[in-house]
């Protein structure tokens, strides 16, 4: 299921935001497989630094206050890294949309937050939700294939198991090398600035095609995963 929710950051907490992101620009790192800029500890982007320095940003502190008025109670995790963002340059290469699952929720290190973690996701967390909440002024979109909706595998390698066309997954483009291709009609949900875009389920999505304009500005997202354990949101990334 997809939901978003409208004016989660009101226009003056998203400008906030974005002075704190381009202040800290000497801490973004690039991503070579995406072209993407990240700020903040992500797992997928940044595994063999994972931890090293934890970052505190006020914007990341509120995105948790604010989920606690739609959740019974959340928490960062301790020894995982923080919710952190992601910077786009909207003139740059198409690399950002790639098609992908966000497969890395299944292959954290769960057994340093969670001592009797055992290893299998599905039957230990009780729910899990995958967050993006737009700071930015300007277009954005997730384009996603409903068909390929499913439960994320319980471990990292069943979790490579893909069960329609795995030609899509890492797909930049929509030119699929499978003559027997059945994804051809994905379907694209527009979002505005303060708006959080929530995912409870495994589908193959992208950052929107039409979101690499060729203009001068940056989209910029807050990301971050939350698994719920007993009653509790765990926050990470």
């Amino acid at each position: 299921m997809i939901k978003l929710v409208e004016d989660f950051f009101s226009n003056i907490e998203c400008s906030n935001a974005i002075d704190e992101i381009n202040q800290a620009s000497s801490l973004w790192y690039k991503c070579d497989e995406t072209d993407m800029y990240i700020l903040g500890n992500s797992f997928l982007r940044n595994q063999n630094n994972y931890l090293k320095n934890y970052d505190n940003f006020k914007t990341v502190n509120l995105f948790k206050e604010k989920l606690s008025t739609m959740f019974t109670k959340v928490e960062f995790c301790t020894n995982l890294g923080k919710p952190g963002f992601q910077i786009i340059k909207k003139n740059d290469t198409n690399k950002p949309c790639v098609w992908h699952y966000d497969s890395i929720l299944v292959c954290f290190p769960y057994q340093n937050e969670f001592s009797d973690y055992n290893n299998n996701f599905n039957e230990y967390f009780d729910e899990y939700y995958i967050f993006t909440l737009m700071l930015s002024d300007s277009q954005a979109s997730f384009d996603y294939f409903p068909e390929t909706t499913s439960n994320f595998g319980n471990t990292a390698i069943e979790e490579t198991e893909t069960p329609i066309c795995k030609h899509h997954v890492d797909l930049i483009g929509d030119d699929c090398s499978n003559p027997n291709c059945q994804l051809t009609n994905f379907k694209t949900v527009n979002y505005t600035r303060g708006s959080l875009l929530v995912q409870n389920e495994r589908m193959l999505h992208r950052v929107g095609s039409r979101d690499i304009d060729g203009t001068d500005s940056n989209r910029i997202a807050l990301q971050g995963y939350g698994v719920i354990k007993d009653g509790v949101m765990y926050l990470c990334w």
